[in-house]
């Protein structure tokens, strides 16, 4: 066998490694969600009384509790059910999205390793979206993650089964990401990854972290920033402002380069270029859109593909099949309990929204 052919196999076998724990990963939290007493009482509620199977499903979570993950407001995710809830519904999305983040982000680096470090990274998937992102781009240097959140996730990824990439997960219940150069100060990275965070933030974290970033001694930085949607991103991009501008003072950019090949890599060319387009504007701000119903992840990348019983369950034919008000998916759309139902599982490409930088230290 040639040496082209082995590395061809080698990276397919890793690819497909990659897919295998992610969906080991959610069948496993599936069949603990779907036999939980209360998932049971709320879809057999909300096949006759909506309203009261939410309320229902309100109580149990506990005072307080919304299903609106889009709130801006952090949910409890040391509670098993909500974290079920949010990567049945989120995860292939969300590794989506962080897998397209870092491919633009790897193909920027001039540093001969990768060292990306993840703020807020809660179950750990985008180190699964930087493992793909790593094999797809042909990335043959080395590359290490370090990801820190506040909270001890009840569900996450194992992140020691990647062996392609040198992995570590902390969690700091005091200071969260304000702990990250004491956790490993001898990593050094150059990639800091934001993943749907800054909502939940606020001003003295934001604050204090930027008063951290002057003890970066990294010569180089992509800056990745996801954002929950376009809608909310001038409230996240006042978070986002103040973190930019901290280390635009020991920093300068560089322009963004190798988005030709970014696209033909998600095959954005010729007759998909009207269906799906990502688009550079002011900022680095990139915005991945869909058709008017949302492209499948699947059509760009078949990797991507969420498994059929989960889909059945949590997807479009399940909530359709067991809500009341909903004869179809459309009618979750302007449903008067839309904010607070938990809705199907998103396996569309809608419009998403994130922010990359490439910055170089600036020596004088």
């Amino acid at each position: 066998m040639t040496v082209i052919n082995q590395k061809f196999y080698r990276e397919t076998k890793l690819k497909r490694k990659i897919f295998s724990i992610l969906n080991c990963k959610l069948t496993d939290m599936f069949e603990r969600f779907k036999d939980d007493k209360i998932t049971k009482e709320f879809r057999a509620t909300m096949a006759t009384d909506p309203d009261k199977a939410i309320k229902d499903l309100k109580g149990s979570l506990g005072k307080g509790s919304t299903l609106n993950f889009n709130s801006g407001k952090s949910m409890d995710y040391t509670d098993a059910w909500i974290c079920q809830q949010y990567m049945l519904r989120y995860t292939m999305a969300y590794v989506f999205e962080y897998y397209v983040m870092y491919l633009i982000a790897l193909r920027q680096l001039d540093e001969p390793t990768a060292k990306a470090y993840s703020f807020g990274c809660g179950s750990g998937v985008d180190c699964l979206s930087l493992a793909y992102a790593k094999l797809k781009l042909g990335y043959d240097n080395e590359v290490s993650y370090r990801g820190i959140d506040l909270t001890d996730w009840a569900e996450k990824f194992d992140l020691q089964q990647l062996s392609e990439i040198d992995a570590e997960y902390y969690v700091d219940k005091e200071e969260g990401m304000l702990a990250f150069l004491k956790k490993d100060p001898a990593y050094t990275p150059n990639i800091l990854f934001f993943p749907k965070l800054l909502s939940e933030l606020d001003d003295e974290t934001v604050t204090s972290f930027c008063k951290l970033l002057k003890d970066l001694k990294s010569e180089e930085l992509i800056v990745c920033v996801s954002y929950r949607s376009p809608e909310t991103m001038s409230e996240d991009f006042e978070k986002a402002c103040p973190i930019i501008t901290a280390l635009e003072e020991k920093y300068e950019r560089e322009e963004l380069n190798g988005l030709d090949e970014i696209y033909d890599i998600l095959n954005i060319s010729g007759s998909n270029v009207g269906q799906l387009s990502l688009t550079v504007e002011d900022n680095g701000i990139f915005r991945f859109i869909g058709d008017s119903r949302g492209t499948k992840y699947s059509k760009i990348d078949g990797h991507f593909t969420i498994p059929q019983d989960i889909w059945d369950y949590i997807g479009v034919p399940g909530i359709s099949d067991i809500c009341a008000n909903a004869d179809s998916i459309d009618d979750c759309q302007t449903c008067y309990l839309n904010d607070q139902c938990p809705h199907s599982a998103i396996a569309n490409v809608g419009n998403m929204c994130f922010q990359i930088i490439h910055l170089k230290r600036r020596h004088e």
